[in-house]
């Protein structure tokens, strides 16, 4: 999935720099649906963020739709990063509780280091019940995450690894959206990787 687009909306053809600023202004979009939600998030509540221009916005950003598709874009496209790079910490041999171990700091740096873009990225998912361009980047953008789980599930001997890693996608958003109100304290962390192990053990029961 590409993060960014290079052209504007009348075929404009972007810099480097130019890319950079787009991604600056994207980062302000997704501060703004953070910290105040998706309905506050106009062309000119963004130029106040990111300290540009109202005009300037259009330049960049054909209409607001273009401006959110591409925001998830961004989100989706960082969001993959951070998952393939915690998936790639597991061993080829790893075992149920590593695999939970691993899932649980995952979590856990999302409720906390990421948390706003965690709290930008259900916002965004809400809005894709009403916008078709979001409703179909929602069903695709956790295919790279679905992958490694159902390939870590390959590898501790699930008979079907794609339900599987289902299955542990549910469950991380469960946890994701109980603890998403209040981040979570030390005592709600160690719940967390309890649950996980507990949960992770029982589907691999015989890793």
């Amino acid at each position: 999935m590409s993060a960014l687009t290079a052209a504007a909306g009348d075929g404009h053809q972007f810099s480097q720099r130019g890319m950079k600023r787009k991604t600056e202004i994207l980062d302000a979009a997704l501060r703004i649906i953070a910290r105040d939600g998706l309905s506050a998030l106009t062309m000119r509540a963004l130029a106040s963020e990111a300290g540009i221009p109202l005009g300037a916005t259009t330049y960049y950003f054909p209409s607001k739709s273009a401006l959110i598709t591409e925001a998830f874009e961004l989100h989706a496209a960082r969001e993959t990063d951070r998952v393939i790079a915690a998936m790639r910490k597991l061993s080829p041999e790893c075992s149920a509780h590593q695999l939970a171990d691993e899932l649980a700091k995952f979590l856990i740096s999302g409720l906390t280091d990421h948390r706003s873009q965690l709290i930008a990225e259900y916002e965004l998912l809400i809005g894709a019940t009403r916008e078709p361009n979001l409703a179909a980047l929602s069903r695709t953008w956790q295919a790279p995450m679905r992958q490694e789980l159902s390939d870590a599930a390959g590898r501790l001997g699930s008979l079907k690894p794609v339900v599987d890693a289902q299955v542990l996608l549910g469950l991380l958003a469960g946890l994701e959206v109980d603890h998403l109100s209040v981040e979570p304290s030390a005592i709600d962390k160690a719940a967390i990787r309890s649950i996980l192990r507990r949960s992770v053990s029982a589907l691999f029961a015989s890793s």
